[in-house]
């Protein structure tokens, strides 16, 4: 947990790992904390995120007016994948969100602060128990997101989503990067992210995810 502006700025071929050392002992929480500059998380890998307690169930979590941007990223295996509540935004790019018991969650939970936000754009959110978890005052937008099912929650705003079978059209490699099973199965509207020009991130250019497969802009690590 930090008060601070947080850079995480790893590679393709090198990423950032956050990473249990003991498989049966979840690291707990990435946290940040009252924070008006946008922090940042790209090329990163985390898995076995929360420790099963209230306190410490999510793997990132933005709280207290706090602002994160998520870059191709994999969040794997872990209580909570995306947590922001009380004023704060988080907001994901060609990220894969699998595996987790819940995978985005938005709300608020104090009473001097409002509603949390998530935005999603060009990834992929699959084989997690629950795919939401958002209270009446909050909300969680998907853009060009490739889905299981569809959600049915009024919270939940969706623009160009694919929905398919998505254990069935991919496989993880040991990085978590989402790998075609097969390309010639795989839909049409999965091969490519959605439009994302004029995006900046930390005062550069994002490039636009329709040049990109859906749920990641490259693979993390090394391909197996």
């Amino acid at each position: 947990m930090t008060f601070s502006l947080v850079l995480l700025e790893g590679t393709a071929q090198d990423p950032v790992r956050i990473d249990r050392l003991d498989a049966g002992a979840p690291w707990g929480v990435f946290g940040i904390v009252s924070i008006s500059e946008r922090s940042v998380l790209n090329h990163v890998i985390l898995k076995g995120g929360g420790s099963g307690t209230q306190s410490v169930f999510k793997a990132i979590s933005a709280g207290e007016q706090s602002r994160i941007d998520i870059v191709n990223a994999r969040i794997q295996n872990s209580e909570f994948g995306i947590v922001a509540k009380d004023l704060s935004v988080v907001k994901v790019f060609a990220t894969s969100i699998s595996g987790n018991n819940l995978g985005l969650a938005a709300y608020r939970k104090k009473p001097i602060f409002g509603s949390g936000i998530v935005e999603m754009y060009g990834g992929l959110l699959w084989g997690n128990a629950e795919d939401f978890f958002i209270d009446k005052t909050s909300s969680v937008t998907l853009n060009g997101m490739g889905v299981e099912r569809e959600p049915h929650l009024s919270r939940v705003k969706s623009r160009d989503l694919r929905v398919g079978e998505i254990t069935n059209l991919y496989k993880q490699d040991e990085n978590g990067n989402p790998l075609p099973v097969s390309l010639e199965s795989l839909p049409v509207n999965f091969m490519f992210g959605p439009q994302t020009s004029g995006i900046s991130i930390a005062n550069t250019q994002f490039p636009d995810l329709s040049q990109y497969p859906l749920g990641m802009m490259s693979p993390l690590g090394s391909i197996q």
